[in-house]
């Protein structure tokens, strides 16, 4: 254990020496190394610059899904013009594209000295997803060059993003112009089939009409029965009333007039006759003792007499009444059953011509109004496309946040950082250095 530690402090006391035996060495390398580095960084190495542009475009990520079951045609039509939403990659990728790269090479005028591969190198992109930014940024040994670059980008991708816009505003116009056309012949179409059947039949307005008449004479007539069979029957019971009652007036009467005689024999004494009192003593009769017998005509009963011929007559008066009223309502009742069942079939009849006229009017109907609307929606949309091509699309899709400025400060090459891994690049091989000397010396 002692010999370990004489022979480590053997070791570092041999290597201390070694590092300031070399001390001259050391320090030369490692200054020319960090001069070297110096050199490199300030004369040798040509500084870089960056510059950056900000853009945020709208509708990010929004999916716009085709719904073609929707009933509604305006939504239908809105998802079938609607440009594509894109995501921030795709964003990216459409900015490193080589029709951008190479019409902004156009618009620089720098055919001969950059190449669109070339122009890809300089160009980075970050997205920010949290913000939805872009930042496209420029590198180049030029500041002012990389501004312009990067500002001269972006209005070209911008103008390509409005020039796709354009096309799909183009394509949705002509498809809409296409559509408008068919459109209309539809709603023709269907205008003329609706025209000509509506002269060749009776609308379903019409035959409504006449079957609200027929329904309303019908239930007319059924009431008008009712009440007939209501009033006959009250009208029956009060004339058999009348009748029992009048029957029942001449049993009395006939009873009280068999009880009676027509002729009825009066027995007087004379001087209740003054006339033949005077007469009999005109004669010199002597009348104390004179009695008259009289036949009279019995009043009671020839007055039960005339008011039973009166009550026999009021009977067949009744009797013929009740077969009267009986034969009308017969009649009546044949009359009213006869026009509710012809009213009845007819209504039948009419209800199911009505019915698929309806049905089929309807049919039609709904046909030119979906039409209809299917063309004015597509009208409507069309001029909103117009509209929208009149506007700068371009601009309402993309903000530009931040133009590029010249930067002043470059990003490359970080003197000082190589300045120090020059000091310590150089530290290390001049100890490796001293160090292979002396083992090559020695050995």
């Amino acid at each position: 254990m002692e010999n370990n530690e004489i022979y480590d402090e053997i070791s570092l006391k041999e290597l201390i020496e070694i590092l300031l035996k070399n001390k001259t060495l050391i320090i030369t390398i490692t200054l020319i190394v960090t001069l070297l580095a110096g050199i490199f960084s300030f004369l040798i190495v040509e500084p870089t610059y960056e510059a950056d542009v900000v853009l945020m475009p709208y509708n990010v990520g929004q999916t716009n899904k085709v719904d073609l079951s929707s009933d509604n045609i305006e939504n239908v039509l809105n998802q079938l013009t609607v440009y594509p939403s894109l995501t921030l990659e795709t964003y990216k990728e459409q900015i490193k594209s080589d029709v951008v790269l190479i019409k902004t090479i156009e618009s620089l005028g720098l055919e001969e000295e950059l190449s669109y591969e070339g122009l890809r190198n300089k160009v980075s992109i970050n997205a920010n997803k949290d913000s939805n930014n872009i930042t496209l940024t420029i590198t180049d040994t030029n500041p002012e060059k990389a501004a312009l670059i990067a500002n001269t980008l972006k209005d070209v991708y911008i103008e390509f993003v409005g020039q796709m816009k354009q096309n799909q505003l183009d394509q949705s116009i002509e498809f809409l112009d296409s559509q408008v056309d068919i459109e209309k012949k539809n709603l023709n179409s269907a205008l003329r089939v609706l025209e000509g059947f509506l002269i060749e039949n009776t609308s379903s307005e019409e035959l409504g009409q006449e079957l609200d008449i027929k329904r309303n004479s019908r239930n007319r007539l059924i009431t008008e029965r009712e009440d007939l069979v209501s009033n006959y029957g009250q009208e029956k019971i009060e004339y058999e009333l009348s009748l029992n009652l009048v029957n029942k007036k001449i049993e009395i009467t006939e009873e009280l007039l068999n009880s009676e005689v027509s002729i009825v024999t009066l027995h007087k004494d004379i001087y209740s006759d003054l006339a033949l009192y005077e007469y009999f003593k005109s004669l010199g009769i002597d009348t104390e003792n004179v009695n008259i017998s009289v036949e009279e005509k019995n009043e009671v009963y020839y007055e039960l007499k005339n008011s039973l011929n009166g009550l026999i007559v009021e009977r067949e008066t009744l009797k013929q009444k009740l077969l009267n009223l009986d034969d009308r309502y017969d009649k009546q009742i044949v009359f009213y059953d006869a026009s509710i069942d012809e009213l009845k079939d007819s209504v039948e009849e009419l209800n199911i011509k009505f019915s698929k006229v309806e049905s089929e009017e309807n049919l039609l109907i709904t046909q030119v109004e979906h039409t209809k609307s299917t063309y004015e929606a597509l009208l409507n949309k069309r001029e909103a496309i117009r509209i929208t091509e009149a506007s700068k699309i371009s601009e309402n899709s993309i903000l530009v946040v931040s133009e590029a400025f010249e930067p002043i400060n470059p990003v490359s090459p970080n003197k000082m950082l190589n300045i120090a891994i020059g000091f310590v690049l150089g530290l290390m091989m001049s100890v490796f250095i001293a160090f292979f000397r002396h083992y090559w010396k020695n050995n």
